[in-house]
């Protein structure tokens, strides 16, 4: 064998020395990487779930409370109907006249849309009673404090930061 030819035997066995040591260590390094993403992975879902469990658990108190909280709304508001007779009574309801512009308005107030231009009819009675316009104020009054306690809960909930 020359020496040329002993120089490049040396050269091949040295690059395939080189080439199974850069396997070996990128296999090596590429399986290392892998168990930190795994283990990355595994940590962010043991995170993830338990900010599931926790927004769970406080879903369901603030439903708990926001479910009590309209029950005694609607109570109170049951209680508040029952009355009008007492405080609005045959006699008011005779005396009072409910015109046709005042139910213009509000049904406008309730739809959220201007009422129609004035007209004559406007002026005429519109045999609603008194009565009615305290019991149905009542009952969208408390419309209003089912929503109000609604979005109080939740507000808290979203302060909390679930």
């Amino acid at each position: 064998m020359t020496f040329i030819q002993k120089s490049l035997l040396g050269l091949a066995l040295l690059f395939g020395f080189f080439a199974l040591g850069m396997a070996t260590g990128w296999h090596y390094g590429a399986g290392r990487v892998q168990s930190q993403w795994d283990l990355a992975i595994a940590d962010a879902e043991k995170t993830v779930n338990k900010a599931q469990l926790n927004n769970a658990v406080a879903t369901v108190q603030v439903v708990t409370k926001y479910v009590d909280k309209v029950r005694i709304v609607r109570e109170q508001g049951q209680t508040i109907i029952k009355e009008v007779p007492i405080y609005v009574t045959q006699e008011n309801d005779a005396a009072a006249v409910i015109n046709n512009g005042f139910v213009s308005v509000w049904n406008a107030a309730n739809s959220g849309n201007p009422p129609d231009a004035p007209r004559a009819a406007d002026a005429q009675t519109s045999g609603v009673k008194l009565s009615e316009v305290a019991e149905q104020h009542s009952i969208e009054a408390g419309y209003c404090r089912e929503v109000e306690q609604q979005l109080t809960a939740l507000q808290g909930w979203l302060a909390d930061g679930y």
